[in-house]
């Protein structure tokens, strides 16, 4: 048989499935992800504290608190602190209490760093095999 010659040869045995008549193919879009909220974000990553101190150490004024955020999908972290001045600080506050009031100063500034991470296709970071 030539290069050109589309019949094929007298023993050659050729299957071929023509589509039903009036049939259509369609592919399935992913569906769109889910709202990034809090519950989300609480659910794919962990926070911990890793920073806090009266600061400056020389008069201070307040306490510096910092975050790690972390992916439990992936290996992406983000580090944040803040100020939480001591005058914003209500009596007889306890460590937890100032640490929540420095990550309710951040937490957007996180929620922003983690949905684009959070809604990378599954695909992003596979070995692909061919």
């Amino acid at each position: 048989m030539s290069s050109t010659d589309s019949t094929p040869a007298p023993d050659a045995t050729t299957t071929t499935q023509a589509p039903a008549p009036n049939a259509t193919t369609t592919t399935q879009a992913p569906a769109p992800p889910e709202p990034f909220t809090v519950d989300v974000f609480k659910a794919n990553f962990n926070v911990k504290v890793v920073r806090y101190e009266v600061y400056p150490s020389e008069s201070p004024t307040c306490y510096c608190v910092g975050f790690i955020a972390s992916s439990n999908s992936n290996k992406s972290q983000r580090y944040l602190d803040t100020q939480v001045a001591f005058t914003n600080i209500p009596p007889n506050s306890s460590e937890n209490d100032i640490v929540s009031l420095g990550w309710n100063s951040l937490q957007e500034n996180f929620m922003s760093w983690a949905e684009p991470i959070y809604n990378k296709p599954a695909v992003i970071g596979t070995t692909f095999t061919f």
